[in-house]
Parts: structure tokens; C-alpha cells; sequence
């Protein structure tokens, strides 16, 4: 599958040629979310290609497979940061991720222990009530200047994700959408 300009993913299993300027992510379907066939995680995988630079440190927070922590690295990240709270979840994104970066981090725990300004650009692809319920963890891990996506929900959740980012005093800077699904761009 192509996503974006750069990337491509393929099950780890295929021997298909990776196309021309094309960064190869090997994805295995299995326990964690993340094989980059839903929209919400190639809305993520297609902004970090927009974003990511080689001296920006990437935080994803709920990595699941780790499909966006092995795309930030792919993509010339200095650092790469995921955490999840599910053991499984943890362990599988470190084993693809090991595959592709050395300069990365995937631990099982929350966001809530990752320190103030540590990331350049954020990613959390999880649910509604969480990107809600963590909705002033986000400012508070971003570096001044820094920008996130938050996705994982669909357009009947966004005016309530909306209205609890606003309240916890993120500043929302856009939204973007394929098909129901949704994300919000914030900024640190």
C-alpha cells in the first residue's frame, strides 16, 4: 500500500519490490493496532511525512504496532519515543521498531511519564475518551513550537474532542478528515 509520498507498507511476508523513493515499513497484522489499512493511522503516517525532521524528536503516545514510531524513524527522526499501556501492545512495537531504528524508545506506561517539553512533534492515534481525558497532557509534552496530531475517532466524536481540548486550553489549529474519520493538529 502507498501512503503519502514516500512511504510504503507491505506485510513482512511479501517480497514485493518497494517502489522507487519509497520507504519500505514491513507490517505484521496481529495482537496492536496499526497496520496503517485504517484512515486514521494513514492520516498520522501521511503528517508525519509532512513534518518530520532530522533534528525533531517524535513522541507516539497508544503505539500500538509501532507503525508510527518505525515511520518517524524511516523518515530521518533524531529521536523516537512510543509508549502504550499494554504489555503486548509495548513489546510488539519494540521488535518492529528494532528492525528499523536505533535511536528509539518504547516503554509500557502513559503519557503522564514522559517529561515536560519533550517532543517536537506528538502523535496519538487512540480513542475519543482518552485524547479527552489526557487532553492537558498534550501542551505539556510538546516543545514550544511544537505540533501534534490526535486521531482515532470519527466526525460525530470530534465537536466533543474539540470542546475538551479547548477546555483543558490546548490550542487547536485544524482539523482533517477520510471519510468519517477524523484528527485535530494541535500545537505546543
Amino acid at each position: 500500500m502507498l501512503v503519502g509520498e514516500r512511504l510504503f507498507l507491505a506485510p513482512e511476508w511479501r517480497d514485493d519490490p518497494t517502489p522507487e523513493g519509497r520507504l519500505r515499513i514491513g507490517i505484521n497484522p496481529g495482537l496492536a493496532f496499526g497496520t496503517g489499512s485504517h484512515e486514521t493511522t494513514r492520516m498520522c503516517l501521511e503528517w508525519l511525512e509532512q513534518h518530520v525532521r532530522s533534528d525533531c524528536t517524535v513522541l507516539d503516545v497508544g503505539t500500538g504496532s509501532g507503525i508510527l514510531c518505525e515511520a518517524a524513524a524511516l523518515l530521518g527522526a533524531a529521536r523516537v519515543v512510543g509508549c502504550d499501556t499494554d504489555f503486548t501492545a509495548a513489546q510488539i512495537a519494540r521488535a518492529n521498531i528494532a528492525r528499523t531504528a536505533s535511536r528509539f524508545l518504547v516503554y509500557r506506561g502513559s503519557v503522564t511519564a514522559i517529561a515536560n517539553g519533550t517532543a517536537d512533534l506528538l502523535v496519538a492515534n487512540i480513542s475519543p475518551d482518552w485524547i479527552s481525558a489526557l487532553a492537558r497532557e498534550w501542551p505539556r509534552v510538546l516543545r514550544t513550537g511544537g505540533r501534534g496530531l490526535l486521531s482515532g475517532f470519527d466526525e460525530s466524536d470530534l465537536p466533543g474532542v474539540r470542546a475538551s481540548l479547548l477546555k483543558a486550553g490546548v490550542t487547536v489549529l485544524n482539523s482533517r478528515g477520510e471519510n468519517a474519520w477524523r484528527a485535530i493538529e494541535v500545537s505546543g
